[in-house]
């Protein structure tokens, strides 16, 4: 018999943050919020992110507190897709790289950071990136 997994819930979908937040911290009074549900349906995790942040005082509970904090932390929540793999190039030492490996999952994902460079060293951190590498 052929058990297939199923499909995961799209971050689109408030079950996905009632999953993320966890039952047991009763996402439920946060997720009651229209601009926080506006958000949600809308995929402007960067306006999530911040809604969520601004709720953490308002949390009913020390549980609906933590759960709040443990989807904050995961900065993989509130990853925005890109269209292409940003520019990186550098003359004399001079340009863009990707720099850092953190938040390393089994899967071999991690968060890497753009840096723009000068002689090879780090200077300006440009952005960060949820990174795959090629197999």
């Amino acid at each position: 018999m052929d058990e297939s997994t199923p499909d995961p819930i799209p971050r689109t979908d408030v079950r996905y943050w009632e999953e993320a937040i966890g039952e047991d911290a009763e996402p439920k009074w946060v997720l009651r919020d229209p601009f926080v549900i506006d958000a949600i349906e809308h995929g402007r995790w960067d306006v999530l992110r911040a809604l969520l942040g601004k709720r953490l005082g308002e949390a009913p509970s020390m549980r609906a507190r933590e759960g709040l904090e443990r989807v904050l932390a995961d900065r993989r929540h509130f990853a925005e897709p890109v269209s292409s793999a940003p520019g990186m190039f550098t003359l004399n030492g001079i340009g863009t790289r990707l720099l850092g490996r953190t938040d390393v999952r089994p899967d071999g994902t991690y968060i890497g950071t753009l840096w723009f460079t000068l002689l090879f060293l780090p200077v300006l951190p440009l952005g960060q990136y949820l990174v795959a590498d090629a197999p």
